[in-house]
């Protein structure tokens, strides 16, 4: 249902042309994860409630936090493609696009615009400013680790572009804030769920992408950055011919949407980086039987019985002097536990998972 009182005007459409300018990002603020002290919330009344002011005004009256200005900016003009993720009550707007007029090479420009974010009775400006200085700062901390492009999107900056006001008002322009990514020509587990194309990729092959996720997990947890929305939605599946069912290629992945992430070496985060010394075995974050979020992913019988499902466990990473144990000892894979070791069994033409949501809750 769209949100009431926005303007009838929907500026993210193919088309769309905005000079965009380098930014430098808030430090990370947004709670559970980081300091609450670090960034102040605005002006929200008890009930949530902003009574005489529509979404429009309130991102006029309430901008995005001004940060140091970047020296010398660069400025670049986006073109939008296509609609990737876009409407009202949502974290991002999400757009394919190119740059300065080359158009053989793509891009995603993530959007936070407070004026669609989220549910009305949120203060806009503090959710979108808090998943924008977020986002940037995870992916600035994956360069930093000399990771950038491996196992995530390649980042190209956080910039700032300023969107003309609809309808009759005094101010002509507001400030907007975007990170710009790579693009990556796939689908998520999501979509590939969704659409019924799971028999595309075989059932061996998505055991392997699902133990590649949490070996990444681990990683990225390791250097201090840990995704706290790890979700079939936010997994890229790229280097897929979904025309042939079934299909022998083994797919690649990247992860996504960094938003809502925990960056222990930030000050501002809750809990500083452990002692480890390695990454924590992966077997940790697969449990003792299937997790529910990916029984949409995984085949029979790993899927539901969890005999099978700690028989392929078991034999992952064989080798645990390269990992540390888990902190907690209850997190320890119960490899003591009833196995069997079965290969998975290929997938019925006839029965369709059941549909995923696309995005988080916020």
């Amino acid at each position: 249902m769209a949100r009431r009182n926005l303007p009838s005007h929907f500026p993210y459409h193919p088309g769309l042309e905005l000079t965009i300018k380098e930014h430098i990002p808030p430090v990370p603020f947004a709670e559970p994860h980081f300091l609450k002290d670090a960034a102040p919330r605005l002006e929200v009344q008890p009930s949530g409630g902003r009574p005489n002011r529509t979404p429009l005004e309130w991102c006029l009256d309430f901008p995005p936090t001004e940060t140091k200005p970047v020296k010398d900016p660069r400025a670049r003009t986006l073109h939008v493609v296509e609609q990737v993720s876009c409407g009202a009550e949502r974290t991002a707007q999400v757009l394919r696009c190119y740059l300065d007029g080359i158009e053989d090479k793509f891009y995603v420009a993530k959007i936070f615009d407070a004026l669609y974010f989220l549910p009305e009775e949120f203060d806009h400006t503090y959710e979108a400013d808090g998943n924008y200085a977020t986002e940037a700062a995870a992916y600035e901390d994956i360069i930093e680790d000399g990771l950038d492009g491996r196992f995530t999107p390649h980042y190209h900056g956080s910039w700032t572009f300023d969107l003309p006001v609809p309808d009759s008002h005094t101010q002509s322009t507001r400030p907007v804030r975007m990170v710009l990514l790579e693009h990556i020509p796939g689908r998520s587990i999501c979509e590939v769920v969704n659409n019924n194309l799971l028999s595309c990729i075989l059932p061996e092959h998505r055991l392997e992408i699902l133990a590649g996720i949490m070996e990444v997990y681990s990683l990225l947890k390791y250097y201090g950055i840990q995704h706290f929305d790890l979700a079939p939605r936010n997994v890229m599946i790229m280097g897929v011919d979904f025309s042939i069912s079934p299909n022998d290629t083994m797919p690649g992945f990247v992860l996504i949407d960094f938003n809502h992430c925990s960056l222990h070496r930030r000050p501002s985060c809750y809990g500083g980086m452990n002692d480890d010394t390695k990454p924590v075995d992966p077997k940790t974050y697969l449990g003792k039987s299937c997790p529910d979020k990916w029984k949409c992913w995984v085949p029979e019988p790993h899927r539901s019985n969890p005999a099978a499902w700690r028989g392929w466990v078991r034999k992952l990473w064989p080798n645990s002097e390269d990992f540390s144990p888990p902190f907690f000892k209850s997190h320890v894979f119960d490899d003591l536990g009833d196995f069997i070791e079965v290969p998975p069994q290929p997938d019925k033409q006839d029965i369709r998972p059941p549909s995923l949501p696309t995005e988080s809750d916020g």
